[in-house]
């Protein structure tokens, strides 16, 4: 097999389409399809026509299940990336899928180019219907490209569903950790962040501005967005302090863990702006100040998007309005 393509499945929902983009795809390398079965309900109903069409092993498709009976995302994508062996291994989300020309595209841009490591292409935001939820195209100037630890470490910027790795890579940065793991075992969110990292130390990353994903959108009362924010925001600071303590050389002054979270918190915060999320961006600079990292430039930019009395009454209606819509009684 050329790819090994592994698609994580923590429910049915959404995984007959994402299996059906990835056998669509007009790349002709032969593709070795691993469902990661960490789902709590039976997904055998929904995998065994899959199973009857691509069984072949001298197909160009074939599809199997690894099912891992903890139910954590990250030792199901270890466990089946354990049971393959393909050059290259490009992961899928359930909910997400691919356009058909993806890996094609992918493999143009790599070249055969033995310094590059990941490629991973811009994407859109879908509904449940498939329907576009966006403005148009995401991730169109995203710095991780080239040597890009920098960025990386500044802001996270590489959606798992549209990355394509090389094995003998990633097999390397799991050889360098004690854990001894391709993704984290620790972590049950960011696990595509912390694996970008560790994979931006040793190689190349190659940007197909294209999208050529589409990541399902998961509606959410403001409120929960608002809290999922901040949890993702504490998740990505712990791993990237997590990566400093065990990559960075002491000796280098750039390499102080309070640095790199003030400068990822304040690159968010900006971001949250320049989209007009003015709120979102107060909860970030919050967080920053909780932690210590507020210098001059954040107290800045704090003061900017502090609510406002009118701002704060408006939210807190459209908080309750949010809520009411999403009630299952509404």
């Amino acid at each position: 097999m050329d790819v090994s393509v592994i698609i994580l499945a923590h429910r049915a929902a959404g995984l007959s389409p994402a299996i059906a983009s990835v056998v669509a795809q007009t790349s002709s390398r032969r593709l070795d399809v691993v469902v990661a079965d960490c789902a709590a309900e039976d997904l055998a109903p929904v995998l065994q026509p899959w199973h009857e069409r691509f069984h072949n092993p001298h197909g160009k498709v074939v599809l199997r299940t690894v099912r891992e009976g903890s139910g954590r995302p990250t030792a199901a994508l270890n466990a089946a990336l354990a049971a393959t062996h393909a050059p290259f291994v490009a992961f899928l989300r359930a909910g997400d899928y691919w356009n058909r020309f993806k890996l094609q595209r992918q493999f143009t841009a790599i070249h055969d180019s033995p310094t590059v490591g990941l490629i991973h292409t811009a994407y859109r935001h879908i509904d449940a219907a498939g329907q576009f939820v966006d403005q148009g195209p995401q991730a169109l100037d995203s710095p991780c490209a080239g040597y890009c630890l920098g960025s990386l470490l500044k802001k996270p910027g590489v959606a798992l569903s549209s990355v394509l790795v090389r094995r003998k890579v990633l097999d390397q940065a799991t050889r360098e950790e004690a854990h001894g793991q391709p993704f984290n075992p620790a972590l049950d969110a960011g696990y595509d962040y912390d694996m970008a990292l560790r994979i931006a130390r040793l190689a190349r990353f190659i940007f197909v501005p294209q999208p050529l994903t589409y990541l399902a959108h998961e509606p959410l009362p403001l409120r929960e967005q608002r809290q999922r924010l901040l949890e993702e925001m504490q998740t990505h600071c712990g791993i990237l302090v997590d990566f400093l303590a065990h990559h960075a050389d002491p000796n280098d002054r750039d390499a102080d863990p309070k640095l790199h979270l003030q400068r990822m918190l304040y690159q968010r915060a900006h971001d949250l702006v320049a989209e007009n999320r003015r709120h979102d961006a107060h909860l970030i600079c919050e967080l920053a100040r909780e932690k210590q990292l507020l210098d001059e430039n954040f107290e800045q930019l704090a003061l900017t998007v502090r609510p406002t009395l009118l701002a704060r009454i408006t939210d807190r209606i459209t908080s309750m309005f949010s809520s009411r819509n999403h009630h299952p009684d509404a």
